[in-house]
């Protein structure tokens, strides 16, 4: 089914001329193909208006197919189904592929034939709908669809056609947008009038405007209005957020995998990635829309000159940065203004009363809300969602509370959202207003559990009130404007009393107040630069004032790091940071002892770059751990003992230069994640028998491992990930590995043999193995396959992966050619001897 639809396709039809012809076979076909489909019974219709559940079914419908037969217009039901479709087709949330069954498309587009004599007969007993039903006409009967009006294909033949087709569109997929539409027309009219034309031209527009107005709505109509007309398209989501947690470089590989459709395009830096979008997208015609672009940077990343993209292309590009859009490049911008009280009035009625108007009694509240809100879509939606099935005492409460506040600031205005949550969800709001907004659900939720804050249920809430959005990589995601909201309440809580917050996310705010001789205990999060001022006091002065302190977060950046003559010796002393729940402590330059905190409560530790840092055996006894990451922590030899640790579920050691030595991992019963990166002194890896919860193996750049001895006991394994372990010759057999659906092997070039059945293994992905000449059993292991890449494997014959499901065709290719199969997935290239390219099933 389709994300975001309750249908993948909705049938219109009249019933007598076609109900067991081909609309039955055309159902019966669509259902086969796993096509979620509706067929609207005719005869359950009751009354003159669409019921509620029928127009449920066309709007959430991501096709709808109407069935144009000789008597389709005599039925009022199925000229008001058209006309609903065509609106939602408007607003960009809908794809009408009509089939002209036995009228020609002139004779639905004019009224003719057939059709005009429907309309003498409709004109004596309708009114003023007759003028929708033959624009709605005119307008499908313009549409590209299927055209057998004179009976030249066989309905086998042309239901074959459309289920294809059908296919196709799926897979290009519409962007989800809000049912609540308002005053969108009038601004699509006019980007319409930029960049919907057939121009060759390659055009760039972009929209800017405050955060929160709709931007990004409006480019997602746009682009799903002009996604038919593109076979390469690609939607670029929160490019600055996205950049700023992953690097400009995934979204190089985003753009440039979604448009070549291919799985993974491997850009290593951003130079690299510019140049192969110039080199590889500069013949595509594209529909591109970036989304939130924050600096200059994204735009010479991603898309840079016109000329870096084919012919016709269009660029849509969303920004609150004026700046972003006022440049030559762009061909047409757009400012997205607030929306006017009319209009803003009818979208919050949408969201407070599931229409677009009040009812009398509310239309004086409805009218005072509204001007508090100045029009801004986001604060309209917030609020809306926030009042129904509420009392108008409530309400009227509620509206005293809106009239406090100053029209023109948005945070003050969404306030009332946070004013709905309890204790403990206000609690979990101001941490991600604060601290954690792009951190990724599970480890924040590791930090929430065991602190009596029910954070499933207080995430859940946020969402539903959009407070907060948990986006598909599992990030939480706050728009800046309640982010803000967060930060406000917070310093208004302490009356603007610094020393008295609880957290701080500002560097010299925190400085400050973490010097200060009173009101330091409330301190509960800190995100600092070094500073050797705040260390002597945190080390030396008044260590017990920081007690509550629970998620610190020191770095040391290049213009602040510490002298080398400079001394601070941490005390031992057992209440320093008595309540610590995750210490993230990186490019820590002196010496530093983990026994210096109280670390009974510690639940994440991370440690980077620390070349001084000592009595790494103290972590054996760190119990309440959870997420354990070491990186680039030379002294590290042999790890601890880790037998101990019974709630670690994530273990991440890297860039260990000297480690030698992991036995121990395999006393971690619980762990589900264990990542080994870059441990080049690493010869064998340990019995990993016991860890039957591991779900996800990352084994990379540890070049001296020679050994894996088993995979015996991990049943729950699903990630398999190896890459660059040149040492390596021979892997267990997998047939353990009852659950893995990924493997990737890369550049293990002494690797010989994959042996084992794999009965869940949906991608598999080897490259650079050039010495692998034997793989997994094709015809157990494959069962499940959807994508497979195989690359530069130059003894790896294609007899011995392939299956016989699919069939071989005449096209011969020699081994240095590479082939895309990108409609299962399947890439072949660089093998041992010339092979034959399959054909699809």
């Amino acid at each position: 089914m389709s994300s975001g639809y309750d249908y993948d396709v909705f049938l219109s039809f009249r019933g007598p001329d076609t109900r067991s012809g081909i609309t039955n076979f055309l159902y019966t076909r669509l259902l086969g193909a796993k096509i979620h489909t509706f067929k609207d019974n005719e005869e359950l219709r009751v009354g003159e208006e669409l019921g509620p559940e029928l127009l449920k079914a066309i709007r959430q419908s991501k096709i709808a197919i109407p069935i144009f037969s000789k008597g389709y217009a005599s039925s009022k039901w199925c000229l008001n189904e058209l006309v609903q479709m065509v609106q939602c087709s408007k607003k960009g949330k809908q794809k009408i592929m009509p089939i002209f069954y036995d009228v020609t498309p002139a004779e639905v587009r004019h009224q003719i034939g057939p059709y005009k004599e429907d309309f003498l007969l409709h004109e004596k007993n309708f009114g003023a709908i007759i003028s929708e039903w033959k624009t709605a006409l005119n307008h499908v009967a313009h549409l590209k669809g299927w055209d057998n009006s004179k009976n030249d294909r066989r309905e086998g033949e042309l239901v074959k056609l459309i289920v294809l087709e059908g296919i196709a569109g799926l897979e290009r997929a519409y962007l989800p947008v809000t049912d609540c539409l308002v005053g969108v027309e009038h601004h699509l009219k006019e980007i319409n009038r930029m960049v919907c034309g057939d121009s060759e031209e390659i055009q760039i527009v972009g929209i800017h405007g405050m955060g929160g107005v709709g931007k990004t709505t409006l480019a997602k109509i746009i682009y799903n209005r002009l996604s038919d007309r593109f076979e390469d398209c690609c939607f670029l989501s929160n490019v600055k957020e996205t950049s700023q947690l992953k690097g400009i470089e995934c979204l190089q590989n985003q753009l440039i995998s979604d448009v070549l459709k291919i799985k993974e395009s491997n850009i290593s830096n951003v130079e690299e990635g510019i140049k192969m979008i110039k080199e590889r997208l500069c013949g595509k015609k594209v529909l591109v829309l970036h989304d939130d672009v924050d600096q200059m940077t994204h735009w010479d990343a991603l898309i840079g000159k016109p000329a870096w993209f084919g012919l016709g292309s269009r660029i849509i590009i969303t920004s609150r940065n004026m700046d972003i859009v006022d440049v030559s490049e762009v061909c047409y911008p757009y400012e997205l203004m607030s929306m006017n009280f009319n209009l803003s009035l009818q979208l919050f009625c949408q969201y407070a009363f599931g229409r677009d108007y009040p009812s009398d009694d509310y239309v004086a509240f409805s009218t005072e809300v509204v001007k508090s809100t100045g029009g801004l879509p986001l604060a309209l939606e917030a609020i809306g969602k926030l009042l129904p099935h509420r009392s108008k005492d409530v309400w009227d409460v509620i509206l005293k509370k809106l009239k406090q506040v100053p029209l023109n600031e948005v945070k003050r205005k969404l306030k009332t959202s946070y004013d709905a949550l309890d204790d403990w969800q206000k609690h979990i709001f101001l941490d991600i207003a604060c601290l954690f907004t792009g951190f990724d659900r599970r480890m924040v939720l590791h930090l929430w559990k065991d602190s009596n804050l029910f954070p499933e249920e207080g995430l859940e809430v946020l969402q539903k009130m959009s407070l907060i959005k948990i986006t598909e990589d599992n990030k939480i995601w706050m728009h800046d404007q309640l982010r803000g909201l967060g930060r406000d309440i917070v310093r208004q809580e302490c009356n603007e009393e610094q020393e008295k917050h609880a957290r701080f996310w500002n560097h010299e705010e925190g400085l400050e107040v973490a010097m200060e001789m009173e009101g330091t205990k409330k301190i509960e999060a800190l995100c600092q630069k070094f500073d050797p001022q705040l260390l002597y006091y945190i080390a030396n002065e008044e260590a017990e004032r920081l007690s509550d302190l629970r998620y610190p977060e020191v770095r040391v950046f290049r213009d602040n790091c510490p002298s080398n003559d400079f001394q601070a010796n941490l005390q031992n002393n057992t209440r320093m940071l008595s309540k610590l729940r995750c210490l993230s402590w990186h490019h820590f330059p002196i010496e530093v002892k983990i026994t210096n905190f109280s670390m009974m409560n510690i639940v994440i530790l991370h440690l980077g770059h620390c070349p001084n840092l000592t009595d790494l055996q103290s972590i054996e006894g760190l119990v309440s751990l959870r997420i354990l990451k070491l990186i680039e922590i030379l002294p590290l030899e042999r790890l601890p003992d880790l037998s101990n640790l019974k709630k670690l579920s994530k273990l991440q050691l890297g860039r260990c230069h000297n480690l030698i030595d992991v036995q121990s991992i395999k006393g971690l019963g619980n762990l589900k994640n264990l990542k080994l990166t870059e441990i080049p002194l690493l010869k064998r890896l340990p019995d990993l028998s016991y860890l039957k919860k591991l779900t996800e193996l990352h084994l990379r750049y540890c070049h001296g491992l020679i050994e894996i001895k088993s995979f015996e006991g991990l049943e729950n394994l699903m990630t398999l990930k190896m890459d660059e372990l040149p040492l390596l010759e021979r892997l267990p057999n997998l047939s353990n590995l009852k659950k893995l659906t990924q493997l990737y092997l890369r550049r293990c070039h002494n690797l010989v043999k994959i042996q084992g059945t794999l009965e869940s293994l949906e991608d598999l992905c080897i490259q650079g193995c050039r010495s692998l000449d034997e793989v997994l059993d094709p015809t157990s292991s494959f069962k499940k396959l959807r994508s497979l890449r195989i690359h530069d494997c130059k003894k790896l014959h294609l007899d011995r992966i392939w299956v016989p499901k699919f069939k071989i065709s005449d096209r011969v290719h020699i081994n240095s050619t590479c082939w895309r199969l990108s409609n299962i997935g399947i890439c072949v290239c660089m093998l041992g001897r010339q092979f034959f390219l399959p054909s699809l099933p």
